[in-house]
């Protein structure tokens, strides 16, 4: 799960309900129209895909890979391990407060953290689900491809650099990475 996910569940949940920006008041319908969202997506929108959508993990480990949507660190403020990270980003979902899922779609939005900084070449995937299309199985099949996609170019990145297997800032360690 990313923040397209997070911005178009907070938009059909939460509309122009006031929530406090650190920048002072938005509102995820605004976000959400001013980050490209139409009104044929959300009147199509079912209660279902909402469902999908919020189940969705933050942090998946296939093999040595951490798959992550933005390089940011944030992930590390909401757990230890991915289990705790996924656990809470669900139950803030569920508790269904817009401030809270405010603050996790912001802190999904921030990217670069790995930049610069000596880790290897993350893989992310910054693009708008398809759920709103239609059908939850165009998104699962989207979301598959977009995994196997990131996959092969971590092993792609992995053999360009076999000494370093970490994707963390330098002078951090994650609990999450590859020994």
């Amino acid at each position: 799960m990313g923040n397209h996910e997070l911005l178009l569940i907070g938009a059909k949940r939460f509309g122009d309900t006031p929530v406090n920006s650190g920048a002072g008041t938005a509102t995820f319908q605004a976000a959400w129209l001013l980050n490209g969202g139409q009104k044929q997506d959300m009147d199509r929108l079912q209660d279902v895909h909402l469902q999908w959508m919020s189940r969705l993990d933050a942090v998946v480990r296939e093999d040595d890979h951490l798959l992550v949507h933005s390089d940011t660190t944030a992930y590390l403020e909401y757990g230890e391990t991915i289990e705790d990270v996924n656990d809470t980003v669900h139950e803030i979902l569920n508790r269904n407060d817009a401030d809270e899922v405010w603050d996790v779609f912001r802190k999904f939005t921030k990217r670069f953290a790995f930049r610069d900084d000596g880790g290897r070449r993350p893989s992310r995937s910054c693009s708008p689900p398809t759920a709103a299309a239609g059908s939850c199985t165009a998104t699962a099949r989207s979301r598959t491809s977009s995994a196997r996609s990131a996959r092969r170019t971590a092993r792609t990145a992995e053999a360009r650099s076999s000494t370093d297997r970490t994707c963390t800032p330098t002078g951090s360690r994650s609990p999450w990475t590859a020994e």
